[in-house]
């Protein structure tokens, strides 16, 4: 969670110009991903997409198969938001928000 949120927090500074501590992010990242929750995995596509900053294969593929198992614990509101980052991040999305698509919204 603190990754995804620092991560978030350095994409909506623009603080694209540190690199180092955006490698390492990545680099913790990884080292967490049996700890993220759906969530964490649309902050973070978000944030690096939003950075446009070059991003591991390793942490896109495993943001990409959390997503896969994930992506109806998502709230609707953060499905835009993570098709557009992964799509920005070189991911076809069309297979994965499929199931999503069709979910239901809940009414209030």
């Amino acid at each position: 969670e603190k990754v995804a949120q620092l991560l978030w927090a350095l994409a909506t500074l623009g603080a694209r110009s540190h690199t180092k501590l955006l490698d390492a992010m990545q680099r913790r990242a990884l080292a967490v991903r049996g700890d993220w929750e759906a969530s964490h995995v649309a902050d973070m596509a978000w944030a690096l997409a939003t950075l446009g900053v070059p991003v591991q294969g390793e942490l896109v593929l495993a943001m990409v198969r959390r997503a896969e198992g994930s992506v109806q614990e998502l709230k609707p509101s953060k499905l835009p938001s993570l098709r557009w980052a992964l799509g920005a991040l070189g991911v076809s999305t069309e297979a994965l928000f499929v199931d999503a698509s069709h979910r239901q919204t809940p009414t209030p």
